[in-house]
């Protein structure tokens, strides 16, 4: 149906598995498909899979519903289990060189053994005056990555590309920035991704990476015992704490940020509150802007869900 040029971004979460797929034009991306599959209750636990089979059926129906030959299927680990760290080496250094400087350097960056990680890198920033370059080392469990890799072949699928939450948001974010208003100053901006049991930060495109994946601590109610405007309302107020405590981590660092851009389940209301109390202005964005469309697309408020997917899904490079 598809020219060999189809990008599937996959958002593997504990709550439903969302996909997107994209074709690659001269003009940009065009959003070909989109859709979601609930996860059955008991899956996982926080980010740990436990019930692979029943992840696995969901896959399997996910792939029915794709188009037979794809250019690349990119799936993402979420930031809370990705450890990240800096390394400084020589800037005339090769990339195996690189390559060769991190595996010698592993033991002292993380605190597992190097055969139990599965690890990328890449260089952030210019050269420096004593011809210096930083590598910004990630590194994951290499049993969480083959967990999902093992149940996406299951289903018959296969990624051919791993990547992290915090990366897929800003990529997210970089497709739709033409959507958003001119005035908005983006360096000044943090990203925000909000579910109702996760919050995850990042940087905007262009700086250096900063993130934080953290659950929303929220007590969980028991039948109908507590109402939902109660829950809402305590909801809301830990999402307010976790963004204050994190924009302090952030200003820490030496950077600051004059708002927020969120995507994320927030009523009008939830907006103003947010706003009112961290003293920003806080602008909502739909992951689908700046895609040409050749299928219609949920409206903003009901769009934030497949944020990472399409974030996945316009990957690009090697």
């Amino acid at each position: 149906m598809f020219a060999r040029s189809v990008s599937v971004g996959l958002d593997i979460a504990s709550d439903a598995v969302r996909v997107v797929w994209c074709r690659s034009r001269r003009q940009g991306w065009e959003l070909l498909g989109w859709h979601s599959i609930n996860v059955p209750a008991g899956t996982f636990q926080g980010d740990r899979l436990i019930a692979p089979d029943a992840l696995r059926d969901v896959l399997s129906q996910i792939h029915k519903i794709l188009p037979r030959r794809l250019a690349r299927l990119c799936i993402a680990l979420p930031g809370a289990a990705v450890m990240q760290k800096t390394l400084m080496v020589d800037a005339f250094l090769t990339e195996q060189e690189r390559l060769f400087r991190v595996e010698a350097e592993l033991p002292s960056l993380f605190p597992l053994p190097p055969h139990e990680l599965a690890f990328d890198f890449r260089a952030e920033g210019a050269e420096t005056a004593n011809g210096r370059l930083k590598l910004v080392v990630t590194a994951a469990r290499r049993e969480l990555m083959n967990d999902y890799l093992a149940v996406l072949q299951g289903a018959g699928l296969q990624a051919d590309i791993v990547d992290i939450t915090p990366l897929a948001l800003r990529r997210a974010l970089e497709q739709a920035q033409a959507a958003l208003p001119p005035a908005l100053e983006l360096e000044q901006q943090l990203l925000v991704h909000l579910s109702a049991r996760n919050l995850l930060v990042t940087s905007v495109p262009g700086s250096p990476l900063f993130f934080r994946d953290q659950p929303l601590n929220i007590p969980q109610s028991e039948g109908n015992s507590v109402p939902p405007a109660l829950l809402q309302e305590q909801w809301l107020s830990e999402v307010t704490r976790q963004l204050g405590l994190i924009r302090q981590m952030y200003h820490s660092t030496g950077r600051q940020s004059s708002g927020l851009l969120v995507s994320g389940q927030l009523r009008e209301s939830d907006t103003r509150v947010l706003s009112t109390q961290l003293s920003v202005p806080v602008q909502g964005w739909s992951p689908f802007a700046g895609l040409s469309l050749a299928v219609s697309v949920p409206q903003q408020e009901d769009a934030w869900p497949f944020t990472l997917a399409c974030g996945l899904a316009v990957w690009e490079g090697n």
